[in-house]
């Protein structure tokens, strides 16, 4: 709709409901996919590039290790259970971790 229509970057966010921010990321990332099929001049990748634009982005996730439970852990987790039933012990309910 910006290249084709002309309309701004303001009114297809509202259209859209995406942050103008959002909508000129987009834009600045087809212009730029498009600058390189213009040079490369391969037409099989034109399908790519309004495909690249039109689905949702996939976002690297890394893989991150388990956290480990050490006995120091453990015994800091004891010690604010204990120090946690001594407060509801005094009546302290609002004061417990």
């Amino acid at each position: 709709a910006y290249f084709h229509e002309g309309i701004s970057q303001r009114e297809i966010a509202r259209r859209t409901g995406m942050d103008r921010k959002t909508i000129r990321k987009y834009i600045v990332e087809y212009e730029q996919q498009r600058e390189e099929l213009i040079r490369t001049k391969d037409p099989m990748r034109i399908g790519v590039l309004t495909e690249g634009i039109v689905q949702a982005p996939k976002y690297q996730v890394g893989v991150r290790p388990k956290p480990v439970v050490t006995e120091e852990v453990e015994e800091k987790i004891r010690g604010f259970l204990a120090e946690n039933e001594e407060r509801r012990n005094k009546g302290l309910h609002k004061q417990v971790r």
